[in-house]
């Protein structure tokens, strides 16, 4: 006969193992930080069908998303809209969209950074992030996917 390679944990052996720490509140909405071939408007919009959200903040990022930049998600002062614009973009009341804008901010969708290169640079700019447990999971579910394609 043969005995196993590795032994069977018990459930004892399981109950004394450390729980994995979860994130702070802090860490859960900083920002994600975009690597190789990733690009903010694929990975926000995926980031957007995983999070949770109402659908106006949802409605009102996305069309923030029209006015940034598809590399960064930066929207610059210049093509800033307005919040009567965003209301007349998303069908939603100025009052609405200005609450919105205050969820995306809270939850780390939206933050405001200053622009260091260009002819805006100095100047205070919306851009909009993904948040890094967000950007985790939508790396999970792309990397998830990629077997399931590959095979056809």
């Amino acid at each position: 006969m043969t005995t196993p390679a590795t032994a069977r944990p018990t459930p004892a052996a399981l109950a004394r193992r450390p729980a994995p720490k979860p994130p702070s509140p802090a860490e859960s909405i900083a920002p994600g930080v975009l690597v190789g071939k990733e690009r903010m408007r694929t990975m926000i919009e995926r980031g957007m069908r995983i999070s949770r959200l109402h659908p106006e903040a949802r409605l009102v990022a996305l069309t923030l998303l029209g006015y940034a930049h598809h590399k960064t998600g930066i929207v610059f002062p210049r093509f800033k809209p307005t919040p009567e614009q965003l209301a007349e973009a998303t069908g939603l009341t100025v009052g609405q969209v200005s609450v919105q804008i205050h969820v995306l901010t809270q939850r780390g969708w939206l933050c405001t950074r200053r622009i260091t290169q260009g002819h805006d640079t100095g100047r205070a700019a919306l851009s909009l992030a993904i948040p890094a447990l967000v950007l985790e999971q939508v790396r999970a579910a792309r990397a998830a996917e990629q077997p399931a394609s590959a095979t056809g």
